[in-house]
């Protein structure tokens, strides 16, 4: 499986190695800026802002995003 180390590397018997060139993913982020976010979809997007500034900056702090 690919996924973060992070998210396996506390599960038994679970090995995690590095890719090298690193695998990287990209991911889209959108919603209608007109209807209010449950708690779940804001946790979610402010994880993303917080997580991947970068990438999010250049939406404007917009109602969408991609992170790479």
């Amino acid at each position: 499986m690919f996924g973060p180390a992070q998210a396996v590397q506390t599960l038994p018997r679970v090995a995690v190695r590095s890719m090298d060139p690193p695998l990287t993913v990209a991911v889209g982020v959108a919603w209608n800026s007109r209807r209010i976010l449950t708690p779940d979809e804001q946790s979610i997007v402010d994880y993303l802002r917080q997580t991947y500034p970068r990438f999010l900056a250049s939406c404007g702090g917009g109602n969408s995003g991609v992170v790479k």
